[in-house]
């Protein structure tokens, strides 16, 4: 049996999203239908019925349902997940359109076109953000949200007036391509935020923090809230689950499957030397707390590096502390972990000249390399799903109405 793996590696079709496969599912198998046809007037309905039968049949073989519950994906982290990878004008190098129409590799892009040259949308993955806005303090604090639920395109990422990307777009035409049931891909990611403070997973206890330093007095004012993000992430999945009908007028009740987590953070723990030693700890808790609340217990989890400013070895402040620390503690953590995998991105880094911006924190806000980061998440998902033998079905919720 071939590996899907092979047929996601290749550019998909610039006139239909879904359109590669159906013919990666027939491969050579179309051959004796040809012939057969050649050979006797059977009408056009005929072949339709055993074109489709062929389809189904190895949709059976490999595991696959055109039913089944909805596929879903968390994406967290902060800005980087957010994506910050512009998408005009055209003639910048490193943004999407640039990357679509002039780059060497722009064959990698094409599947993001439809034939028109207008971005392809994939009614077959569904996107959900909830955005929310802290405004007041202490007691009178609250949130303000702002949800996001379309199917698959470009732009998804930033603001209405001012759209983005990031890893989103292509890990969801990775996956989406995989599976033939629906996909639902959520992504809970703010900018700023760091894992020992703001995601600070449960079981990583309190945070050792300075009452008279400046984070100390904004956890007395309550202005900052330890955990405060891992909690609304948690919030932020169970709302749209809980509501699928609501944001996705096409679900039809055919319930939903946690299947995967990918995490891309860790620019602002290197921020501060306590936050980077003890990152390593705190992903590891995060890890086992995610699994324990999303109930399931070995859910697979892809890791983003932190890999800014590339393989340079002479990287200033942060960055230096980021690449010597907290870099090689997202690889530690995820090779000792079950189910768990750390892809590389320093090879993904584009310099200045070659970018929109110099926002080396926000690489250089180039499209490319955002869209590299969710591609290498995304094979990286499938390869951990191709390792289990079984998914595991606590995280399988059936609609109460079938």
């Amino acid at each position: 049996m071939r590996n899907r793996l092979e047929a996601i590696s290749k550019p998909v079709s610039v006139t239909s999203c879904r359109g590669p496969l159906i013919v990666e599912l027939l491969g050579d198998r179309m051959s004796p239908i040809r012939n057969e046809f050649s050979k006797s007037p059977l009408s056009v309905f005929a072949m339709v019925v055993v074109a489709l039968g062929t389809v189904l049949g190895v949709l059976a073989e490999r595991g696959l349902s055109a039913e089944g519950p909805v596929k879903v994906f968390v994406l967290a982290g902060q800005s980087n997940m957010q994506g910050d990878g512009r998408i005009g004008p055209v003639e910048t190098p490193g943004t999407l359109e640039y990357q679509v129409k002039s780059s060497p590799d722009s064959d990698r892009y094409q599947h993001l076109v439809n034939g028109d040259g207008t971005w392809c949308t994939r009614k077959d993955v569904w996107f959900y953000q909830r955005t929310g806005k802290k405004t007041g303090t202490g007691v009178a604090q609250k949130v303000e949200f702002t949800d996001v639920a379309k199917s698959l395109t470009v732009g998804l990422a930033g603001t209405a007036d001012k759209p983005k990307i990031g890893p989103e777009l292509q890990f969801g035409h990775v996956v989406g391509e995989h599976f033939d049931s629906q996909v639902l891909v959520i992504k809970t990611a703010w900018g700023g935020k760091s894992l020992a403070c703001d995601f600070r997973p449960p079981s990583a206890g309190e945070l050792p923090v300075d009452s008279s330093s400046k984070l100390g007095n904004s956890i007395a004012d309550g202005s900052v809230e330890v955990g405060f993000y891992y909690r609304q992430m948690l919030a932020d999945v169970k709302q749209v689950l809980d509501n699928l009908e609501q944001y996705f007028p096409n679900y039809e009740g055919q319930g939903y499957e946690i299947v995967g987590f990918g995490w891309h953070q860790g620019w602002n723990d290197g921020c501060d030397a306590a936050f980077s030693d003890e990152y390593g700890a705190n992903l590891q808790h995060f890890i086992t707390d995610i699994r324990r609340d999303f109930g399931v217990k070995d859910l697979p989890i892809v890791v983003a590096s932190s890999g800014f400013g590339g393989h340079d070895e002479k990287l200033p402040g942060v960055r230096a502390r980021i690449k010597k620390v907290v870099e090689p503690a997202q690889i530690a953590v995820s090779a000792r972990t079950k189910n768990v995998t750390c892809v590389e991105t320093r090879d993904f880094f584009q310099p200045r000249e070659a970018s929109p911006t110099g926002a080396s924190y926000h690489w250089n806000s180039n499209a490319g390399t955002y869209f590299m980061i969710g591609d290498s998440m995304g094979k990286a998902m499938l390869q951990l799903l191709n390792q289990c033998s079984e998914i595991k079905r606590h995280s399988l919720k059936q609609d109460k109405r079938r």
